[in-house]
């Protein structure tokens, strides 16, 4: 009877899961990231990332819990949709170093996993392919034919001399400035490199930089060493964070993986369509802040964004992202089906789940006083320890992000800091060190956007503090002076970090 009921508990509950996948196909929302933007006569389009924990796409938010803000102005929104709603196309960037700068299994690898990426493309989807050695070469405008890509990608070799990053990054950037019907508005970097520009003459650094925050062009790079490993490296992660892209270390990480995850990234993003006021699109750079807020708390991300007269209208160009007429549900998801009726599936499928989970209950437990006479005395056996990864090796699945502050010791000297504008205390205890930053690893998350992923180190000195920038974009600023190496704190030196001023407490 036992066996019974709960076999059909476990029917009724997959039959649930499958015709309710609006309940579990997304996390909890973690972090909002700007993307990209594309100014329209009528309309900012921006593509957002909403990612929970572990890098995942979250739950698609209500339009009343998003919030626009340019400059000081609050933005209409106009509608929100999955990136694969809208019947839109990516044009992707691949720039390779082929200065023989990764090994040749790696360059061999990176070739596969090209193709493979090819072979997922969409009918609007376009690429295009840059090498980079002793010249900088286009090898393939924005093509969809996948037996043309595969045929450039093969011939690609590993032996070109010295690197021109920055002019490929340049000449990148410039290529996203491309317009045409069939090249689609969304455009997209892909960096292989190790980071390193030792050829003589071209762009410079400062140059690239400048061209990477004036354009809305996000740059995905796969460097063959961590970020803080040198210069290189370091060049790479900085372009990541100005664009909004991503770094990836494939000497830890397998191209195909990182590949593979990027795609499904982009894939995932949301469109968010904004009206803005026309004043804005005057050649200058304004703040743009995109909010949501989910349980009471409020995620955010703020880009700069190069506000160009445009001439194109959206209604020609995005005709799929309409608001709703007037008459029709303006709380439903991309499928029509109202907000309501999934709430109403909801909970009938709780009480459902609740009523059998207690019919279970008692059969078991009136099935267990009538047996209990026979049971027989447990057998008591030694617990094995649980299995140990090898000494030194770590696993992080791609995409979740390394628990830092959960791999410390909860204890030592507690250190805190103070918003001063809102009161809002920030703090951790310091066992040896913790790091300050805004990605969700950090032991201190700061959700500003103008602070990078991992902002600041601050480690104990004693009965003190120390503190030391991790490279960020912005700098540490302590009462008043951008440090540069390893500073004292103590209690009421005012930390600035991104658009926030702290208190030492």
């Amino acid at each position: 009877m036992v066996r019974k009921t709960v076999a059909l508990v476990c029917a009724l509950f997959l039959i649930f899961v499958v015709s309710c996948p609006v309940c579990f196909a997304a996390g909890a929302l973690s972090e909002v990231n700007i993307g990209q933007a594309h100014i329209y006569t009528d309309l900012l389009h921006t593509y957002i990332d909403l990612t929970d924990a572990d890098g995942n796409r979250a739950a698609q938010p209500d339009v009343g819990y998003v919030r626009g803000v340019m400059d000081d102005d609050l933005l209409q929104i106009s509608v929100i949709k999955k990136f694969t709603d809208t019947g839109e196309g990516t044009a992707y960037i691949f720039l390779v170093d082929t200065s023989g700068s990764l090994s040749g299994s790696q360059f061999e690898k990176f070739k596969a996993a090209t193709k493979n990426w090819a072979a997922k493309m969409g009918e609007s989807d376009r690429m295009a392919v840059i090498s980079f050695g002793n010249e900088v070469k286009t090898l393939l405008d924005f093509s969809s034919d996948k037996a043309q890509i595969n045929n450039v990608v093969d011939g690609l070799s590993n032996n070109d001399g010295r690197t021109r990053l920055y002019d490929a990054v340049a000449e990148g950037l410039s290529a996203s400035e491309k317009r045409g019907a069939d090249i689609p508005k969304r455009k997209v970097i892909i960096l292989l490199s190790d980071g390193e520009n030792d050829a003589s003459g071209g762009a410079s650094r400062d140059s690239v930089i400048d061209l990477t925050k004036k354009h809305m062009i996000p740059i995905y790079s796969l460097c063959t060493s961590g970020k803080n490993s040198g210069n290189g490296a370091r060049f790479m992660d900085e372009l990541c964070e100005l664009s909004h892209g991503m770094f990836f270390d494939i000497s830890k990480t397998s191209v195909e993986d990182v590949y593979n995850y990027s795609y499904e990234r982009l894939m995932n993003a949301y469109v968010i369509d904004f009206k803005y006021p026309s004043s804005k699109t005057d050649g200058a750079m304004h703040s743009l802040k995109i909010s949501v807020m989910e349980n009471g708390t409020e995620f955010s991300d703020t880009r700069e964004l190069y506000m160009e007269k445009p001439t194109e209208s959206a209604v020609s160009a995005v005709t799929n992202n309409a608001a709703p007429a007037a008459g029709e549900e303006e709380n439903s998801d991309m499928n029509g089906v109202s907000k309501t009726t999934i709430l109403l599936i909801i909970i009938i499928g709780v009480v459902v789940l609740a009523a059998l989970v207690g019919i279970v209950a008692l059969v078991v437990i009136m099935n267990g006083k009538k047996n209990a006479r026979n049971v027989p005395p447990p057998q008591y056996r030694p617990i094995a320890p649980p299995p140990q990864s090898p000494a030194g090796e770590e696993t992080v699945a791609l995409g979740a992000q390394p628990q830092m502050g959960a791999a410390r010791e909860n204890n030592g000297p507690v250190f805190k800091m103070t918003d001063i504008n809102s009161g809002e205390v920030f703090s951790a205890a310091v066992a040896d060190s913790i790091i300050v930053g805004r990605k969700s690893d950090c032991d201190i998350v700061l959700r500003d956007g103008q602070v990078s992923g991992h902002h600041m180190k601050i480690t104990r000195a004693g009965s003190g503090f120390r503190a030391s920038d991790l490279g960020s974009t912005n700098g540490t600023i302590i009462n008043g002076t951008q440090i540069s190496g390893e500073t004292e704190i103590n209690r009421g030196d005012l930390i600035l970090l991104g658009t926030k001023e702290y208190r030492a407490e």
